[in-house]
């Protein structure tokens, strides 16, 4: 016959196996990887000099990416300055994962081209939706 003591034992031991289980998960986001890592595993993936095509591609071969733009006239905002890269333009939406400071930090990448339509550069954004504290 289970206690009392016996059962509220049990349960603490399942909470404590699912925060390990979420914690090890969480961890091995690499979403939660710091920008510049982030760009580097991109760039393996889609190096410099690749065609629009061959990174549209790419990017859908990853079926959790998901295509927020393409645009053929223009490059991607580097800064609130109106600043841009390229003369063509891929974004797309990463993923996202949750921290207890920021609650939901959405992760982008943004792909630039120049005019023949090649990669020169890749921007990585993570733009938290707030702080907490």
């Amino acid at each position: 016959m289970m206690t009392f003591r016996s059962a509220l034992n049990e349960r603490r031991a399942l909470l404590l196996l699912f925060l390990c289980i979420l914690l090890v998960l969480s961890l091995g986001n690499p979403l939660r990887w710091p920008e510049s890592t982030l760009r580097s595993a991109i760039l393996v993936k889609t190096p410099i000099g690749s065609s629009l095509d061959e990174v549209v591609e790419t990017i859908e071969a990853f079926w959790w990416w998901d295509i927020d733009c393409i645009n053929y006239s223009d490059g991607f905002l580097i800064d609130s300055w109106g600043n841009t890269v390229g003369e063509k333009s891929v974004g797309a939406y990463l993923g996202s994962y949750f921290s207890l400071r920021t609650l939901t930090t959405p992760v982008s990448a943004y792909w630039g081209f120049d005019s023949s339509g090649r990669l020169i550069n890749v921007l990585v954004r993570k733009e938290p939706d707030f702080a907490v504290w």
